[in-house]
């Protein structure tokens, strides 16, 4: 408990809180399937796809797949590299539908570790590229992510079955013009409620505020609730 307690602390100490006001929050749905195998020891496959969905104007639902590669670090070092390449289709219902095209390079660092609890840093560089359908037409920005995350094990002990709790906060920095806007920053935070059924399986329910702010000098406002 103690230790567990020290991590709140240093998640806390680094994710700073961010002024956040309320905007106009619109739901959304998002399911997906993530699944990975190893083609070597060090090297492994993973990857996901799913569908999102937004019923509230502006109404819109999206299908997409992310084939990625893991490389592992030999030594047993808690740093990976990965890359990847996300394609997503975009069903919009009062403009024009798009495809975009995300290829993207990234590291993650697992560190510290605290007992059964880890804490991950990611950041990934990535290239949108969205093609316009109706206007036959391609838009680039560049963006930078970078996630802090963590997951709390409950009741676990010796068990090799147990529910958890993940949780994470993410920014976004777009670089260029897409979808209509120039300046796009966005920050996720996300909690939610896992259990792991046995080494193959397991299932995960979150809830993400989403927000966003057009211009640097403004206070970021929730726009989605997604689950």
């Amino acid at each position: 408990m103690i230790r567990t307690l020290l991590l709140i602390l240093v998640l806390l100490a680094v994710v700073r809180p961010v002024p956040v006001s309320a905007g106009d929050v619109v739901p959304q749905i998002w399911a997906d399937y993530y699944g990975h195998f190893y083609l070597s020891t060090k090297w492994e496959y993973y990857g996901d796809g799913g569908a999102r969905y937004q019923w509230d104007a502006p109404k819109w639902a999206s299908g997409y797949f992310r084939p990625a590669i893991r490389l592992h670090s030999p030594c047993g070092r808690p740093l990976e590299a990965r890359g990847g390449l996300g394609v997503f289709y975009n069903f919009n219902e009062d403009v024009s539908n798009t495809l975009e095209v995300r290829p993207w390079l990234g590291a993650l660092l697992n560190w510290p570790h605290i007992g059964f609890i880890t804490l991950s840093s990611y950041v990934r560089l990535e290239e949108r590229l969205v093609y316009t359908i109706d206007e036959s037409d391609w838009s680039a920005s560049t963006r930078l992510r970078y996630r802090i995350a963590t997951k709390f094990p409950l009741f676990r002990g010796d068990k090799k079955q147990y529910p958890f709790i993940p949780c994470s906060w993410e920014w976004f920095w777009d670089e260029g013009q897409v979808d209509g806007k120039i300046f796009t920053d966005r920050m996720r935070i996300d909690v939610g409620l896992g259990y792991i059924f046995d080494y193959v399986w397991t299932a995960e329910f979150h809830v993400m505020a989403q927000t966003g702010r057009d211009t640097d000098d403004e206070t970021f406002a929730v726009d989605n609730l997604i689950f």
